[in-house]
């Protein structure tokens, strides 16, 4: 832990982190919470998973502030901690980061931490998302809308690639599926079960 505090190398101080959460090093948790807001985004989200794992090593109260962070890996980071603590507070910061990142690679992270959070709240971003521009925010969109879908509605199955839709597809094919999924969702999706 002391290792962490230090002005470490980021790669060292992120196998330490990997180190600490391995062992479950609960002791190690003040200097975790501080590494969440270390420059390197690398070293910061290495952080986020090692709380996660510890358990109990950092509350809600604590996070929260980080959902208005500078940086948006550092907030989706905060975001898919929340969730993990069944706090949904981040998941509108999840929604503007898919809608408006500058960043495909942070598109892409927000896309993938939708999925788990089981929310009605999330198909419209991420139905939108599957006409990205991008192919990676294209893909983790598919795959979250999938885990969304089956989580929302585990007796009533749409199969998204049965529907047509590839991320890598022509815009042509990836509109008409798109518009076959947004179809579905609008006959099924207001039936009350899910949140």
């Amino acid at each position: 832990a002391a290792l962490l505090e230090g002005q470490a190398d980021p790669n060292v101080a992120r196998a330490a982190i990997t180190i600490l959460k391995s062992f479950r090093y609960a002791k190690a948790a003040s200097a975790l919470q501080k590494l969440m807001r270390h420059d390197n985004a690398l070293v910061a989200k290495a952080a986020f998973e090692a709380l996660a794992e510890l358990g109990g090593a950092i509350d809600a109260e604590q996070l929260r502030p980080l959902l208005e962070a500078e940086d948006d890996a550092r907030r989706v980071s905060a975001a898919e901690l929340l969730r993990r603590m069944d706090d949904p507070s981040g998941l509108a910061v999840l929604v503007g980061i898919l809608r408006r990142g500058e960043r495909s690679a942070d598109r892409v992270a927000a896309a993938r931490a939708l999925g788990p959070f089981t929310r009605r709240a999330a198909v419209e971003p991420l139905l939108d998302a599957l006409m990205d521009d991008d192919v990676g925010v294209r893909g983790a969109a598919l795959r979250s809308l999938d885990l969304l879908l089956r989580n929302l509605f585990p007796y009533r199955r749409l199969d998204l690639v049965a529907a047509g839709y590839a991320a890598t597809g022509t815009e042509a094919s990836r509109r008409e599926s798109a518009r076959v999924i947004r179809a579905w969702w609008k006959a099924h999706g207001k039936d009350g079960s899910g949140s």
